[in-house]
């Protein structure tokens, strides 16, 4: 009998308080941005000094059980208020909250020795090494997982590299249907928070004029701040400086780098190590740091799709650590089994279905070379 886990089995719902701890996979690109209030959780503190971060990693669990984090979303408080000396009494309002539910997943893969004599052969140790490989495919499956969740497409364009082990970017997740990112629903994004370079209204019809620009970046910080029915969030840095996060490809930046615009106006970025955003970043305009990413995904053939984001545009519900465990792959036990597992969830943050603090931005690049 088979049963797979899946969220319609779930029965438990853990809670916490408004506190979390940062996650410390120094190796992920965006183990800078996230952030927690325990300092003391993580390896590098000075990650921590980003006043708001974009991922916000959640491990104060009440107790050990459950499959899924119901996370407490404060909605903001609006209103004219009292003034002079007009009294309080009787204008205030109850507080509404919303909240959103962070499915968690446990993951776990297993590699196997040649055997006895395969070992005996070689000079590398099979124990050593293949913890490793196994980390690295641990952390490159918590990066997968978090692209899944914020990039919103549950297929997408490989190119003409069809073997199983590289579909696109993505090493651990294939592009034949995958519609969760551990456990919770990937979500497309509205109409609101999708732009399209140039004169484009979709995917289909970009062309070769509409690329990445800085006119383009202008507009989505117009559109994050001025558009939307509820602004982005905006980042802040250690020093109070307000911004912004723009992650794109290498393609994209390539467009970027022949804008006059963006060249005469472009400002180095210095990396501090009190700044955790600068240490990805190439550049920046006006308000928006710029972070060439190597693994934006492809809605299509000729269209990659950038993120542009706020604070918080992430929720990262991190539950077990990982951990090697081992033991012998067959009843003869001539051929050992190294193992690594480990349990995350992570899901965009949203409010009553509604995806929020972060803007896709779809733009024409050109072929592989």
């Amino acid at each position: 009998m088979t049963w797979v886990f899946t969220p319609a089995n779930a029965l438990t719902v853990k809670r916490w308080a408004e506190k979390g701890s940062r996650d410390g996979e120094r190796k992920l690109l965006w183990a800078p941005m996230m952030y927690g209030d325990n300092p003391n959780a993580m390896r590098n503190p000075g990650y921590n000094k980003l006043v708001r971060g974009a991922i916000e990693v959640i491990t104060d669990f009440q107790g050990k059980t459950g499959d899924r984090v119901t996370i407490p979303n404060v909605r903001v408080v609006e209103g004219r208020g009292v003034h002079n000396d007009a009294i309080l009494r009787g204008s205030g309002a109850p507080q509404a909250l919303d909240s959103m539910d962070v499915y968690f997943e446990n993951v776990a893969h297993q590699v196997l020795s040649g055997g006895k004599l395969s070992e005996r052969r070689i000079a590398l140790d099979f124990r050593r090494t293949v913890r490793r490989s196994l980390t690295d495919w641990y952390h490159r499956k918590v990066e997968e997982s978090i692209i899944l969740a914020l990039w919103g497409l549950t297929s997408w364009y490989r190119g003409t590299n069809t073997t199983p082990q590289n579909y696109g970017p993505l090493r651990n997740f294939n592009n034949s249907g995958e519609t969760h990112s551990m456990l919770n629903a990937i979500q497309a994004f509205d109409s609101d928070h999708i732009m399209y370079a140039g004169d484009a209204t979709s995917d289909a019809t970009l062309d070769s004029s509409d690329v990445m620009s800085a006119q383009l970046i202008t507009k989505m910080e117009t559109k994050a701040m001025e558009d939307l029915d509820i602004p982005l969030e905006p980042l802040m840095t250690e020093d109070g400086e307000e911004c912004f996060g723009l992650v794109l490809s290498n393609k994209q930046l390539e467009d970027l780098s022949y804008d006059e615009d963006f060249v005469r106006r472009n400002t180095q970025v210095v990396p501090r190590d009190g700044n955790p955003l600068t240490k990805r970043a190439i550049g920046k305009y006006s308000n928006t740091y710029i972070i060439p990413y190597a693994k934006c995904l492809q809605p299509i053939v000729n269209v990659t799709r950038a993120i542009f984001f706020g604070a918080n545009c992430l929720k990262f519900a991190k539950v077990d650590e990982m951990e090697f465990f081992e033991d012998f792959a067959d009843d003869a036990k001539r051929r050992v089994a190294l193992s690594v597992g480990g349990a995350w969830g992570v899901a965009p943050a949203y409010f009553n279905s509604s995806r929020r603090n972060c803007i896709a931005v779809d733009t024409w690049t050109r072929a592989a070379a």
